[in-house]
This record gives structure tokens, sequence and C-alpha cells, in this order.
């Protein structure tokens, strides 16, 4: 997640559009949530495209709002020795 502040120039919509894309593009799943107050979200996907995706909405929000940003994320993997038929 990230508090950002999103409240001008339609800057809710812009990023809701571009994460769909992104998300549609690489086949990511999960569930995003933006509002003026900023993102949060769980998503599930190759970790390499995850990590790309961090790249990016960091570098697009950055451009927002001029300055660094620093999302708060975790990674985790689907256990292997554990069976998804149980």
């Amino acid at each position: 997640y990230i508090y950002v502040d999103l409240s001008a120039d339609n800057q809710v919509e812009e990023q809701v559009s571009y994460h769909r894309e992104l998300c549609e593009q690489w086949d990511l799943k999960g569930r995003i949530r933006i509002s003026y107050e900023g993102i949060n979200g769980v998503l599930s996907g190759p970790y390499e495209l995850l990590q790309e995706y961090e790249r990016r909405v960091a570098q697009r929000l950055e451009s927002v709002c001029q300055e660094r940003i620093d999302l708060d994320l975790k990674y985790c993997s689907l256990r292997e020795d554990l069976s998804l038929d149980s």
C-alpha cells in the first residue's frame, strides 16, 4: 500500500485505468483499491512480473507526486508441499 494524494486532475480514474491495463496485459490476479488517499491491494502472478509492476507503479506515482515513493510490498510463494485438492 501507499498513502499518496490522488485528489487532483482525475488521478483516481487515471490510476484505475493504468493498473487495470497492466494487470490485464500480464494476467495478474487480485484486487486493487484506489482512492483519493492512496492505493492498496493484493495481486498474484509470476514473481518477475510483480516486481516489474512494482517498479512501474512507483515510477508513475513519483511522476505524479514529484517525490520518491516507497511502496510497502510483501511477496510470498505458494507452498509446493501442500496439495490444492484437499
